[in-house]
């Protein structure tokens, strides 16, 4: 992510000239109409991932209403967001789309689509359906003309439509990135839609059931990064408290099994890093290692009310979780080296899909496949250690390395009979299968930032 700047007025005024020369060429250009979007924001600070984050999801709105635009062009700087685009539609018609994007998504009040036709004449809105105060919902012209909210009210109302927003589309992401691993098939020794893997104690409608109990908590710590400093050892202790809970919940719904501890360790950590980016920019994999390496120590001082490393109580579960096992006989959990790090398998997991899509042209659920794969071949998994020692470690390691350059019907041929020997040998890589989901959420919210909100 990239760091904040105040803007001038003479470099917003300067942005406006831009916009308006680049609608005149447009029109010029296909004697079409023209949309411009950009974003309603009060304030010196004009961009920040959070707006990019609406201005991103409006525009993926209006594409999927309008179909592809003839031509268009967006450009996300410190002066705000902004894009043009031109398509063969009637103005009227798309002036009406605006309109319901604009009144009905959940960051419409922060929009401004505005539309011109192939003439240049601006199309306003038809009476009665102007738009409503962003702080009171009256008339916003009585309003505007009264200066009843001031500068301060106006930013803070609208920091909260871009906080719930964000919150609500950022958590969906991380469960969907749970049930997107969960459904992946054939994946070694994991319950997924072809068996319940090396597993005699869940399935798959429990795993499901597991991922879905986690929207809350997944809220939850994107909100604490948001709105806490997660260097301060109490925001630290809130954050452990929220896992805690969590794993409760998720002991509740499956009949104590474990089935996402470490999805709640992993994925609470990289989800309230991008909470304090979206609030403040910097980066992900340096914020998550900060807030690893500050839960790793607070966990050392409070050994009597923390499960080593994770976000659970000895006391509330009275298990030990396999990292702290394979901590206890090898010296190293896996999961914890990786946060502390800043995720870099993940993140390698993440570039290797994106790869795969974007330039190799790989069918998606190959792609998925391969992806989990090159992770199996590259993590520390402590799961594997725990069942199998390093030689059951080392033994997955490389069958997944011999995997890597088949093709595509020999390597799922290839994965059901490695199912079928982690079966036998009683291995199940779950740290894999957690760094896997978290690559995953990591590339869709790259996709999101980037300004494409399709699902993987």
């Amino acid at each position: 992510m990239y760091e904040l700047r105040k803007v001038k007025l003479a470099e917003v005024l300067a942005s406006r000239d831009e916009r308006a020369l680049l609608k005149s060429q447009f029109i010029n250009k296909y004697r079409m109409p023209v949309v411009s979007i950009s974003m309603n924001i009060a304030g010196e600070i004009k961009r920040n991932p959070l707006i990019d984050l609406a201005f991103n999801y409006g525009y993926e709105m209006l594409v999927k209403e309008l179909g592809e635009p003839i031509e268009s062009f967006v450009k996300r700087d410190f002066t705000g967001c902004f894009a043009v685009l031109t398509f063969d539609l009637e103005a009227e018609y798309i002036k009406t789309i605006c309109i319901e994007i604009e009144d009905s998504v959940p960051v419409g009040r922060l929009l401004d689509l505005d539309v011109t036709d192939a003439s240049g004449t601006l199309i306003r809105r038809p009476d009665g359906k102007n738009r409503n105060c962003l702080v009171c919902g009256g008339p916003v012209f009585e309003c505007s003309r009264a200066r009843a909210h001031g500068l301060y009210e106006i930013a803070n109302k609208t920091q909260g439509i871009l906080a719930d927003f964000a919150v609500s589309e950022i958590s969906n992401l991380a469960v969907d990135a749970l049930k997107e691993e969960l459904e992946l098939t054939p994946k070694p020794g994991l319950v997924d839609q072809r068996n319940c893997g090396a597993h005699s104690d869940m399935d798959f409608n429990m795993m499901l059931r597991s991922a879905e109990s986690l929207k809350w908590y997944f809220a939850g710590t994107i909100r604490i990064g948001l709105n806490g400093d997660l260097e301060n050892p109490s925001e630290l202790i809130g954050l452990k408290k929220l896992g805690i809970s969590a794993e409760k919940k998720m002991m509740l719904v499956t009949g104590q099994v474990n089935t996402h501890r470490g999805a709640i360790y992993g994925m609470g950590i990289l989800l309230a890093a991008f909470g304090a980016c979206l609030k403040g920019g910097g980066s992900l994999a340096y914020r998550s290692g900060k807030i690893a390496e500050g839960l790793f120590e607070l966990n050392m001082e409070m050994d009597s009310f923390v499960n080593k490393g994770k976000l659970a109580s000895k006391s509330e579960t009275n298990k030990s979780s396999n990292g702290d096992l394979a901590r206890e006989i090898y010296g190293a959990c896996g999961a914890e080296i990786e946060a502390i790090d800043g995720f870099p398998t993940a993140f390698a997991g993440a570039e290797y899909l994106d790869t795969l899509l974007r330039n190799c042209g790989e069918d998606i659920s190959i792609a998925k496949l391969r992806c989990f794969v090159y992770i199996l071949a590259k993590a520390d998994d402590s799961n594997l250690i725990h069942r199998g020692g390093c030689q059951g470690l080392q033994f997955a390691k490389l069958e997944a390395s011999r995997l890597m350059n088949l093709d595509d019907a020999r390597l799922i041929e290839a994965l059901e009979a490695l199912d079928d020997k982690f079966i036998e040998k009683n291995l199940s890589p779950g740290g894999t299968a957690d760094i896997f989901a978290q690559s995953l959420f990591l590339y869709k919210i790259k996709r999101c930032i980037d300004g494409n909100f399709s699902q993987a």
